[in-house]
């Protein structure tokens, strides 16, 4: 699958989609939007982790928050929720309700669109840098999680230096 090629843990992939689906199935989403929406966001988060170099699960956490308004878990990716930024975009939508009268349904489906349009610099990063060290070390880890190792830095550490003495080209 496209997860797995990109070196993705899929058991993590696959709990924040349904975390996702989840959120998304609380404001009337369902069936196939829902997976999409959540396929989509679960490709955003892989994609800022990479472009941010940030651990996946922190980016997806402040991604969920983000959908349920909690700006400043996006500001740091320079994505800006606020209810300024909402009644804009509800404008460009053609959508003349305030905001502030809107349901909480309506408010995340328009947080997911200025999330989705706001976060386009990162669109494809993991897919385009997927060679880089740090994602070479980020799907190194994730393949360690997946064969059971415990993922810790010590660890990571003594099994580097094991395999750079053992072949010193390992990275190049």
């Amino acid at each position: 699958t496209g997860v797995k090629n990109l070196g993705m843990n899929i058991q993590e992939v696959t709990q924040y989609a349904s975390q996702l689906a989840s959120v998304t199935n609380s404001i009337g989403q369902t069936g196939e939007v829902s997976i999409a929406t959540a396929s989509a966001f679960t490709k955003l988060g892989a994609d800022m982790s990479s472009l941010f170099n940030l651990d996946y699960s922190q980016v997806m956490n402040n991604l969920q928050s983000g959908l349920i308004g909690q700006s400043r878990a996006l500001y740091k990716y320079g994505i800006d929720i606020t209810n300024a930024t909402l009644q804009t975009k509800a404008y460009e939508l053609g959508l003349s309700k305030a905001v502030s009268e809107m349901t909480q349904a309506e408010k995340m489906q328009l947080r997911m669109i200025a999330i989705l349009e706001q976060s386009k610099v990162s669109w494809g990063d993991l897919a385009n840098t997927i060679n880089s060290p740090s994602n070479q070390i980020r799907i190194f880890k994730n393949n360690l999680k997946e064969l059971g190792i415990k993922d810790s830095s010590s660890r990571i550490y003594e099994v580097l230096k094991e395999m750079i003495i053992d072949d010193k080209k390992f990275f190049w």
